[in-house]
């Protein structure tokens, strides 16, 4: 009988997913051991560079969770910027949805992989319900006179 490394696999991964496996439960964090392996995935350079870097990371979280300790290991999408804009309009493509859907292939893959990310802990920097906190945090830096607008040279 071969090695079906597509099924075992993803069946691995459903069993993980159902079992919330990687999912970090906050109210304990400061009750025990904890690692925090944060990796932000930029859609402004190619996919395999963060993916890269990642891998090692989920190796590491592996063997610290095998140990005993409780690793938050979530994800962020750092989705603003021109680049991403600009790439978007050169594909013909309206730059929301090319942003989203460069998101989802990126989770897909990360997926794949067996990467252990928390996912109910993701980040997406262009998600309002993320940059209305950021703006708020900025509004009330400058009306205390913490922060100012000034050009830049």
């Amino acid at each position: 009988m071969a090695y079906n490394h597509s099924e075992i696999e993803k069946a691995a991964q459903e069993k993980w997913e159902s079992l919330k496996l990687y999912e970090t439960d906050l109210a304990t964090i400061l009750k025990s051991p904890t690692i925090f392996s944060s990796s932000s995935l930029s859609l402004r350079r190619p996919a395999h560079r963060p993916l890269v870097r990642l891998c090692g990371d989920r190796y590491y979280a592996r063997m610290l969770r095998a140990k005993g300790s409780n690793v938050l290991f979530p994800i962020g999408f750092d989705a603003f910027g021109l680049p991403a804009e600009n790439a978007a309009m050169r594909n013909g493509v309206d730059p929301a949805a090319w942003t989203m859907a460069n998101m989802e292939r990126m989770r897909s893959q990360l997926k794949s992989m067996g990467t252990s990310v928390d996912w109910s802990k993701e980040i997406v920097s262009c998600d309002p319900s993320y940059y209305q906190w950021t703006q708020w945090l900025f509004t009330k830096l400058f009306e205390h006179k913490l922060a100012e607008h000034r050009e830049a040279r």
